[in-house]
């Protein structure tokens, strides 16, 4: 295989192929396969193969049609690049791929076309066989009609096939791999508009798993129900790229990177000052435009306040409290505005009453029945992650008030010792800690449904199929815990930390396979745990300087890149329908989805590495979650971020139709102060210069 600069083609009457010093392609036309190596030191057994050309399918899954490979035409030789076209035809099909290698290039661009003989209903695709054992994502997949956040797909998780993937919400539209150190992506470019385009990873039963992709959609959920018609004597093309990356995910995004030419969108819709405005404008009114924002008022003995939740809730979610009575305090100090250290005491002051006799903070409260509850969908009870959170910022406000001159009363004090010394009695011996603590057994529960998340008064889990006190890799635990010990001095705060590090690398990070961040149930995967776990491993690193800290965090960081980068069409640059469901899925980082500081963890990780690349990717991040602020003070959550949807003029509407669904979607604006104290500490740290 070739080893040089230049590109090698080798042909044969019945075999081809092409090679650089990275990558080569073979097709064999005895056999019928085409096969993707690495090359270059590596083992010579193909990464992506195929014993077929294209598939067909005419409707069910059953009916897949492998379609061989005929002829071989060489198009371009020379020592920059080789092209070749493999053809062939059947009763159906007149249909071919032609193949392009560069020299010096991690990637091989195709191009597939057909032409039906008669009018065909089904779906056409290029696809690659890969080891079952391997890991496999894409970003987003849908399965049992339901949308999904980012995700590992196939085994990890145990999807069934085939999963239609929906293009027109994906970000970069590929499907990555891992094997061993040895990455692969296969999928679109980025210049192709691929929203009426496919992407499918198929579980092959026991063998390999077949990664997919094709021109138009799958009407159903799954591609089994595809009934895509392709007219008579029309031609049908679209394009592929595969990309190689030998050496860990930072190689294949730069193979990536440099196969689709791409460059990050740092321009800001809102300078920092602008948002922080925005932000504080609308944050400071107890009404606004008739929407109740804050609340203070005693209720039969509870010193009731705080922020309202959002637009569809009635409630006060009570682990976001110390944060916002912690952001409170900062307002106070930077405007000398008593307003804002009233809120912060108030607060603190609710959140102290919410206590319980075991140490847990009660999670959330409904200002129309006065009642606390807990949030989920099948398991109701505490989430030692954001009660960490809290804990956390308990101690950092307190912090700030004596540091003020305004000294926190003892029992303040006393109940966030409570709540730390509650947190560490939940690490198990081999450092797990279960996502939610439900206090009872398997039961039929008291559910109340809302557009916000079902609700439980009682603590209860109600699954059928799972045992209650499932772990989960809990990230803001670990954040927190770095600022606890450190701040407290307590060794036994740094041991627990350790521990469940220890645990959450070997179950969550060795996989890239992240659960448990999202409030309602440890079923839910999403990548917001690896952001939070970026944010850790750069505490981490400027706690001790051990470097393994930033390798871990660089290697979430471009698997992130994956996840959360979007194809840059012009909808992502300004409202249109559709369009902020799509940033909010991307790069949402607001109170309620992520509790992320990932701006600033990522422009200290390009800081501590040198990489250029972690300060443009934060720059992007932030450019994206500027349009999924209410920024129009005409609207009544004028200052909040929008959850879901807004309208082609620009003001976030109540309700919109889901593009995936066609059902309608609420909007919720939420609390932003995750976002507003991730501008301050980018602001420190160079971001925006």
């Amino acid at each position: 295989m070739g080893m040089s600069n230049a590109v090698e083609l080798t042909q044969t009457s019945d075999r081809i192929e092409a090679a650089n010093a990275h990558v080569a392609i073979c097709v064999d036309l005895r056999s019928g396969t085409q096969q993707v190596f690495a090359t270059a030191g590596e083992a010579e057994d193909p990464i992506l193969q195929a014993p077929f050309l294209l598939l067909q399918r005419k409707g069910g899954y059953g009916d897949v049609i492998p379609l061989a490979p005929a002829r071989i035409r060489v198009v371009a030789h020379d020592p920059g690049i080789a092209c070749f076209e493999v053809t062939g035809e059947n009763d159906d099909y007149v249909y071919g791929v032609t193949y392009s290698l560069r020299a010096g290039d991690r990637h091989i661009t195709g191009r597939v076309r057909f032409k039906p003989k008669v009018n065909q209903v089904g779906w056409f695709c290029y696809g690659l066989h890969a080891d079952g054992e391997n890991d496999h994502w894409c970003y987003p997949w849908v399965s049992g009609k339901q949308l999904r956040l980012p995700t590992v797909i196939g085994r990890s998780i145990g999807i069934t096939r085939p999963n239609h993937i929906w293009t027109a919400l994906a970000g970069i539209p590929a499907i990555q791999g891992r094997r061993g150190s040895l990455w692969y992506s296969l999928g679109f470019p980025v210049d192709f508009d691929y929203r009426d385009a496919s992407l499918t990873f198929n579980d092959e039963n026991a063998g390999p798993v077949r990664l997919a992709l094709g021109i138009r959609r799958a009407r159903g959920v799954h591609v089994e129900d595809s009934v895509e018609e392709y007219l008579a004597s029309s031609d049908y093309a679209f394009p592929f790229q595969i990309c190689i990356g030998k050496t860990g995910v930072a190689s294949l995004a730069e193979a990536w990177i440099r196969a689709n030419a791409f460059t990050f969108d740092t321009a800001m819709r809102h300078t920092p000052a602008e948002l922080e405005a925005i932000f504080v404008s609308g944050r400071r009114h107890d009404q606004y435009r008739g929407a109740r924002r804050y609340l203070s008022e005693d209720r039969a003995g509870l010193p009731a306040a705080g922020y309202i939740h959002g637009s569809d809730d009635t409630r006060i979610a009570l682990l976001k409290q110390a944060r916002n009575a912690c952001i409170d305090w900062i307002l106070y100090r930077k405007t000398g505005d008593n307003l804002w250290r009233d809120r912060a005491s108030e607060q603190l002051e609710f959140l102290a009453a919410s206590q319980t006799e075991i140490g847990a903070v009660r999670e959330n409260w409904d200002f129309v029945t006065g009642r606390y509850y807990f949030q989920g969908i099948d398991e109701f009870g505490f989430h030692p992650d954001q009660q960490a959170l809290a804990c956390e910022y308990w101690y950092r406000v307190i912090a700030l008030m004596r540091e003020d001159g305004h000294p926190a009363p003892d029992a303040w004090r006393e109940a966030a010792g409570r709540h730390l010394d509650w947190l560490l009695s939940l690490v198990k011996p081999d450092g797990s800690i279960s996502q939610t603590v439900v206090s009872s057994g398997k039961r039929e529960a008291a559910v109340t449904r809302r557009s916000a998340g079902n609700m439980a008064e009682e603590s209860v889990f109600a699954a059928t199929d799972r045992d209650p006190g499932e772990p989960a890799p809990l990230s803001r635990l670990l954040s927190a815990f770095v600022y606890l010990a450190e701040h407290t001095g307590r060794a036994d705060v740094w041991e627990a930390m350790l521990k469940h590090e220890e645990w959450v690398i070997e179950k969550a990070f060795a996989r890239q396979y992240w659960w448990g961040h999202w409030p309602d149930t440890n079923l839910t995967t999403t990548l917001y745990a690896g952001l939070k776990f970026i944010e850790y491993c750069v505490k981490r690193f400027e706690s001790d300087g051990g470097s393994e800290h930033l390798d871990r965090a660089s290697e979430i960081a471009y698997w992130c890149f994956f996840q959360t980068v979007p194809k840059q069409l012009e909808g992502n640059r300004q409202y249109t329908r559709g369009a902020v469901i799509e940033q909010d899925n991307y790069m949402q980082f607001n109170s309620a989805i992520a509790d992320n500081l990932i701006l600033s963890a990522l422009r200290k990780l390009s800081r501590h590495m040198g990489n250029p690349f972690f300060h443009d990717l934060a720059r992007q991040y932030y450019q994206t979650a500027c349009h999924a602020v209410s920024d129009d003070p005409r609207h009544p959550w004028y200052g909040s971020a929008n959850m879901y949807v807004a309208d082609p003029l620009g003001l976030t509407v109540p309700f919109d139709t889901d593009p995936a669904t066609g059902g309608a979607t609420k909007y919720a604006g939420t609390i932003v102060n995750a976002f507003l104290e991730d501008i301050w500490e980018s602001e420190k740290h160079g971001l925006f210069e």
